[in-house]
């Protein structure tokens, strides 16, 4: 399974969490393109206070990162907390294609209420932390 795909199912089950959704009610109308570096692309819409997921790329995004699927991996089990990161760490974790980093994340914002709410589901539901942890720690096969 891809990080693509654990993002996506991860990102569905959240989507209608009320505290989440609150979020996303002030982010109306943005859109984020995360390019998982030899995995795939996800892009992460809010419309109408509701954020969806898709894979691929929107070409009109106005920020476009790309970023080491491990390192995404820390967004989600809570490793490296995204909205607790520092500007000078920034371009540790992402690389901007298309948008501006700043102390908030910038155009990059939308991924402080989504790491956050994939951890929060990380921790709560053992089938997805079962996906995250397979992805993150494969089993060798020898």
């Amino acid at each position: 399974m891809s990080l693509a795909d654990i993002i996506i199912n991860g990102v569905e089950r959240i989507a209608d969490n009320a505290e989440i959704k609150k979020f996303f009610q002030y982010l109306d109308g943005e859109t984020l393109v995360v390019n998982l570096i030899g995995d795939s692309t996800v892009t992460f819409t809010v419309n109408n206070g509701e954020l969806a997921i898709r894979e691929g790329e929107a070409q009109d995004a106005p920020a476009i990162t790309d970023i080491e699927p491990q390192k995404f991996v820390g967004f989600i089990n809570g490793e490296t907390p995204f909205g607790g990161l520092f500007t000078i760490e920034f371009p540790e974790y992402l690389q901007p294609r298309k948008g501006k980093l700043d102390e908030m994340g910038g155009d990059f914002w939308l991924l402080t209420p989504i790491s956050g709410g994939l951890t929060q589901l990380y921790w709560e539901d053992s089938e997805f932390r079962g996906m995250v942890d397979s992805f993150t720690h494969p089993i060798s096969k020898t």
